[in-house]
């Protein structure tokens, strides 16, 4: 679209300032690029006029013109005195409260103060804050867009997955793992898709482990393949393997292709085969357990196989059928 912008009229209005005043943040959208900072004959911007509306409309233009606009509106006025609504205020101040931050002071208020917005799904707050907190993790490693996924908002999910796509929390979780509305999920599953794609293709180690978790989350074997031949020495959440997670996600097809980690195990000992058996997954436990290197990982010669954790800590009684086949 080709839009010819940069044109005022006799009392200096552009197209941008209409759309501001007329609370239409589609417009708005469109034209800030090339219109956002420009003034009236009063010195006024779009961000000014937006303020002053009371639509809620109004509030969305506000947070999508503070970001270009609030450096030429704020020597001529106090952009916060015109605002005529409570919600204005508000998208003002948080911008404001943020705006200046590190990444290190906003990581550290985020939990009580940005943390709420995305949470409670307060969109206009989260555009107007969007520059600032995209990445940006809580103390529990919760991104953004995990909980937008969690309390089921699929306008801000749309808006943080390109963002925030590849971010996963302290557990090892990714957003997918968070969503239970259908558009949400579609929305994550095609930017995580569009991810990996671009991370097998550039062969980068460290992202692909992200990448990874994100397709075995939405059962894309095709996806994670390609990922595979970048994950040989990787190591994820609690120093697990690959295998080890193809192995908790019940991905058989991608459990074949990782066979060579077999007889890996973790920080807390326990390998693949173990996994698969605590998961209660018996086709993984099945092609795990006639691999020797697996099965040398339970220590059988100094017990035996009822007296293993995977025996002992497996969730169905299939699993522990052929554990035992395996061995006798």
């Amino acid at each position: 679209l080709d839009l010819q912008c940069e044109y005022s009229c006799s009392n200096g209005w552009t197209a941008l300032i209409c759309a501001g005043s007329r609370a239409n943040p589609d417009c708005s959208r469109l034209l800030l690029t090339r219109e956002g900072g420009m003034l009236d004959s009063d010195n006024h911007s779009g961000l000014y006029y937006a303020c002053s509306g009371l639509d809620p409309r109004h509030s969305e233009c506000v947070a999508l013109h503070l970001p270009r606009e609030y450096d030429v509106t704020n020597p001529h006025h106090n952009i916060r005195d015109e605002c005529d609504t409570d919600e204005n205020r508000a998208i003002v101040d948080a911008f404001l409260r943020f705006r200046h931050l590190t990444a290190d002071e906003a990581a550290a208020l985020s939990d009580a103060d940005a943390k709420v917005a995305f949470r409670e799904g307060q969109t206009a707050v989260v555009e107007a804050l969007l520059p600032f907190e995209a990445g940006i993790v809580d103390a529990d490693g919760w991104s953004n867009l995990q909980l937008a996924c969690a309390v089921a908002n699929p306008w801000i999910v749309n808006l943080l997955a390109p963002l925030e796509i590849h971010l996963l929390n302290f557990d090892g979780k990714t957003p997918a793992d968070y969503c239970d509305d259908g558009d949400s999920l579609a929305a994550v599953e095609d930017e995580m898709l569009k991810y990996a794609a671009s991370v097998a293709a550039a062969g980068d180690a460290e992202k692909a482990k992200n990448a990874f978790l994100g397709c075995l989350a939405f059962d894309r074997s095709d996806a994670a393949l390609a990922l595979v031949p970048h994950l040989v020495d990787a190591r994820f959440t609690r120093d697990r393997t690959a295998l080890m997670e193809a192995a908790r996600a019940n991905d058989a097809v991608v459990v074949e292709a990782l066979l060579a980690q077999a007889g890996l195990v973790d920080a807390q000992g326990r390998s693949a085969l173990y996994h698969a058996c605590r998961s209660g997954f018996p086709e993984i436990v099945k092609l795990l357990a006639v691999l020797p290197a697996e099965l040398a990982s339970l220590h059988l010669e100094t017990r035996h196989v009822t007296k293993s954790p995977a025996y002992i800590f497996a969730k169905t009684e299939d699993c522990r059928d052929i554990l035992v086949r395996a061995v006798f």
